[in-house]
């Protein structure tokens, strides 16, 4: 498989990460390793994620239900939550400060200059497709059917580094299908 603009940017680990793409209307169908964005209205390319990579992580509340002699015999997990942690390359791109930041918060002006004003909102619920490659070469994708941004944004402005902005998406649950979110890694060749 060869590396192209629409798999892969910058590696991490063991995967090479492509650009990003949002779609503001949730998907309800599930997407295959052979999707193409490009090809489908709606989705917009967000750029690419920072040499930092994609993070995703899951956590749940725990209790423990302890018995005469304080054995722990079960621990009951609730409030599960799944996200994924994003540091945008493409801090000055119009696509990506209005998913973060909220549409109504972004605009360009007639001279092209992007002007953002920062104030309270509600968070933009969207599909979230993160494309990348294993170090072999196969495709290895991440894809939340419901991402919600978080409103607790980071942007960081380095004399070293470009601007980059990191921001959360938080995975919601989209039906026994698709769940919080989904993985899909191309299988080995034969």
């Amino acid at each position: 498989m060869a590396y192209n603009d629409l798999n892969v940017t910058a590696g991490k680990g063991d995967t090479v990460l492509g650009p990003l793409w949002w779609n503001p209307t949730p998907i309800t169908t599930a997407l295959d390793l052979d999707f193409d964005p490009t090809a489908v209205a709606g989705w917009v390319r967000l750029g690419h994620a920072m040499t930092e990579g994609v993070d995703n992580s899951q956590e749940a509340d725990t209790s423990e239900v302890v018995v005469w002699g304080a054995k722990t015999i079960r621990v009951n997990y609730t409030g599960f939550k799944d996200s994924v942690v994003v540091r945008f390359a493409s801090s000055t791109d119009p696509d990506v400060l209005k998913v973060v930041f909220g549409a109504d918060n972004v605009s360009v002006t007639p001279e092209g200059a992007v002007k953002l004003i920062v104030k309270s909102r509600q968070p933009e619920i969207g599909s979230l497709l993160v494309m990348g490659v294993t170090d072999d070469g196969r495709k290895r994708w991440i894809v939340v059917h419901k991402a919600q941004a978080d409103l607790n944004v980071s942007r960081t402005f380095s004399d070293e580094d470009i601007v980059s902005i990191e921001t959360t998406f938080a995975c919601l649950d989209a039906g026994e299908e698709a769940g919080a979110h989904y993985e899909l890694t191309e299988a080995l060749p034969a």
